[in-house]
């Protein structure tokens, strides 16, 4: 802080900052503004909280070499967007208007100071008691009534949703609806495992029987695909004869002539669709 010997005008805008009971520095230095001629500026008054400056332009009426000074000086800050209070000498007399005034055109909106009261007497106070104690009891019988109301309208959405949920329409997985679209009735086994592998999808023989193939993503969830056949229609590898997994770096398999006869989209163990 750029100390100075305080000026009388100075020291009536601190008393009534502190009046207002306002946060604030006083001899706030301020660098590197922009548009300047000089390093720094140093402002009469900062307040923090609200980041705004105060000015008294004490000299404004001494010469015309003051005044270009504080014009100046203004034009600085107000190139560089910093917000600020400027107190002229004739205003001293209704400083605290004036700091009032300027905070508000900045938004800056606070309760007058309240002004020391009298302590109440025990009659005033035990008649405040009586006039207040219906309202707390009206207040309290309103808010009980409110929240009764809140549970139970919770309460019945709740039971609402609960009995509503076999009404909801489970649909499989997209992925699933694709890949059931490009099955057909007649389709031979070879073009039906190369579909199968070139979607990523696990399989697995359902029922032990190599008829019916049940095909699946992993990890498992609701969404399954069967697949009937008109013969034996497994993948096997021609020097095992073993049934290939879809993870198996075995690239020799053979594949048989059956045709696929039966189609079915299940979710939720449910048959959504058939061909």
């Amino acid at each position: 802080m750029n100390t100075h010997d305080e000026t009388p005008g100075e020291r009536a805008v601190k008393s009534e900052l502190k009046h207002l009971k306002l946060n604030f520095i006083q001899e706030k230095r301020i660098f590197n503004l922009k548009g300047d001629t000089k390093k720094f500026r140093d402002a009469d008054f900062y307040l923090p909280e609200e980041d705004i400056y105060i000015e008294f332009l004490g000299n404004w009426n001494t010469n015309n070499e003051h005044k270009q000074r504080y014009k100046e000086k203004r034009r600085v800050y107000e190139l560089n967007n910093i917000k600020c209070i400027w107190i002229y000498p004739d205003q001293l007399t209704h400083t605290n208007k004036i700091i009032q005034e300027g905070l508000l055109e900045y938004g800056v909106r606070f309760s007058k100071p309240k002004e020391p009261q009298e302590p109440k007497t025990h009659h005033e106070s035990e008649s405040k008691v009586r006039q207040y104690s219906p309202m707390k009891k009206r207040f309290i019988k309103q808010s009980l009534f409110i929240l009764f109301i809140l549970i139970l309208v919770i309460f019945v959405v709740k039971n609402f949703e609960d009995n509503n949920k076999s009404l909801t329409i489970d649909e499989p997985d997209e992925k699933y609806k694709e890949i059931y679209s490009k099955l057909g009735l007649g389709m031979d086994a070879k073009h039906f495992w190369n579909l199968v592998f070139t979607e990523g999808f696990e399989w697995t023989p359902a029922l032990g029987e190599t008829k019916e193939f049940e095909l699946f993503r992993f990890p498992p969830d609701k969404d399954r695909i069967k697949v009937y056949f008109d013969e034996i229609a497994q993948k096997e590898v021609e020097s095992t004869g073993m049934i290939v997994s879809p993870k198996s770096n075995v690239k020799t398999v053979t594949f048989t002539n059956a045709k696929i006869i039966k189609i079915e989209l299940y979710y939720n163990d449910k048959i959504i669709s058939e061909k």
